[in-house]
């Protein structure tokens, strides 16, 4: 279904996105003595063959062979179709492959809270660096609200992690760190952020027909 509705899709004809020129068409992102070659092709034919690799671990000859046959042959048939399609069945390939690599992990819940955090860290730095209450508020207060909440399961599980104690009975949560934490966080998205934003315009917050000193 994905491929009759994107091959001959209207809308995406003379659309460029990123360094593709038009994703009606084949990439040709690659171009070598006057000669294009279609990159994105290749690329999700390498998300293919890593999939293989993981998905046939153990598995039999045969099944391995009729699996890397497969890969190829997409290459070669998706190869000169558009690039909004192939860059669409790269994307959901690549989203598969993730899915069967966390599957495959002992704790895939806390990679996911260590990825988010580091992602969440890596928002809360824009937003402090990059752009300004004065310029931007909107945009600041969101990376800083987004980068916050990213980083808030890792920082939940880490309190709730029971340690185990000298005795046969594990140690109770500490308490302070979580309310600390909790404080913390409450003083940052209630106190900080607003703060910031009226003192980089305030005369839009006050009222001038009803000015009064306090």
């Amino acid at each position: 279904a994905a491929y009759r509705f994107l091959s001959g899709l209207e809308l995406i004809k003379g659309v460029s996105f990123g360094p593709i020129a038009d994703l009606g068409a084949a990439d040709g992102l690659i171009a070598i003595a006057g000669v294009h070659i279609n990159l994105l092709p290749i690329i999700m034919t390498a998300v293919n063959l890593v999939s293989c690799i993981i998905f046939t671990k153990g598995a039999t000859p045969k099944t391995k062979i009729q699996l890397y046959v497969m890969a190829v042959f997409f290459l070669f048939f998706l190869y000169t179709s558009p690039a909004g399609l192939v860059f669409y069945w790269t994307l959901n390939n690549i989203f598969s492959l993730i899915k069967t690599i966390f599957y495959k992990l002992k704790h895939p819940g806390r990679v996911l809270k260590i990825l988010a955090a580091v992602a969440g860290a890596a928002l809360l730095a824009l937003g402090l660096v990059r752009y300004s209450f004065s310029e931007r508020p909107v945009v600041k207060a969101a990376l800083l609200l987004l980068g916050a909440a990213l980083m808030l399961p890792l920082i939940v599980g880490l309190i709730r992690t029971k340690k185990p104690a000298a005795g046969k009975h594990a140690a109770k949560p500490n308490a302070k760190i979580f309310f600390g934490c909790a404080a913390f966080l409450a003083l940052f998205i209630g106190g900080y952020i607003p703060a910031s934003v009226i003192s980089s315009s305030a005369q839009e917050f006050v009222n001038v027909q009803m000015y009064y000193s306090p």
